[in-house]
């Protein structure tokens, strides 16, 4: 379970970069909330799960706000799909739209499902 929780926490680093990418040149505050508590989140949950137990930064305070900061990340990132597909108004970015969307969309909701994993995972301290 461990190494998943360390594979989802890389895979999902990689999907804020790679959001980010995509949307290059976009000054949503969707975006900068998306790739914010995107980077928040890959340190302090990486730190959480380094870190020894009996130690300050391996407390569950740490877990808890790594993990709301993913849960942030996900959220966000499905309203950032919303907006882009809605065509978003004056302030997101002219995002490429089409059968990579749809593919954004799914890889944004697998992500949810992952963290929502962690999340167990967290709860019953298997991590």
């Amino acid at each position: 379970m461990v190494v998943l929780v360390y594979l989802i926490t890389v895979l999902s680093l990689v999907v804020v970069v790679g959001t980010r990418l995509r949307l290059r040149g976009g000054e949503s505050w969707w975006l900068q909330l998306h790739t914010g508590f995107g980077i928040a989140g890959f340190v302090i949950w990486m730190v959480f799960l380094i870190a020894p137990e009996s130690s300050t930064l391996g407390n569950a305070l740490v877990g808890i706000i790594g993990l709301g900061c993913w849960w942030v990340v996900s959220v966000v990132g499905l309203m950032l799909i919303q907006t882009t597909r809605s065509g978003g108004g004056r302030r997101v970015a002219d995002a490429p739209r089409g059968s990579g969307q749809l593919a954004a969309g799914l890889v944004h909701v697998a992500i949810l499902a992952a963290w929502v994993l962690c999340t167990w995972a967290y709860a019953v301290k298997k991590v």
